[in-house]
């Protein structure tokens, strides 16, 4: 795997943001984390580039445990956009442009 989430959790006081996620994603794997607001999808990625620390779990990338690596270390970033990324589209067509560019 390339990415590997093992049993990570983010808590703010009684609040479990991210709670015992885990995740395989192999190199080169398409990937979507979609939810309703509030829902810990945020977190996750700030768990995932280093902006937060988890308070429990492993985050490996090429087998590499990065959990103690400073975000400038890991190599990823994140943009945020608006809640779509064409106002003109439905969200069904949002979520589903990157699939039919790619014709799948």
């Amino acid at each position: 795997m390339y990415l590997q989430i093992k049993n990570i959790s983010k808590i703010y006081g009684s609040v479990h943001a991210v709670d015992n996620v885990s995740l395989d994603i192999a190199k080169n794997e398409f990937v979507c984390i979609l939810g309703p607001s509030g829902c810990g999808k945020t977190t996750l990625l700030r768990l995932i580039a280093g902006l937060e620390d988890a308070n429990q779990g492993e985050l490996f990338i090429g087998g590499e445990n990065l959990i103690s690596v400073p975000a400038q270390h890991r190599n990823f970033g994140i943009v945020f956009q608006s809640y779509s990324l064409f106002q003109n589209m439905t969200i069904a067509e949002n979520v589903g442009y990157g699939l039919s560019i790619r014709k799948i």
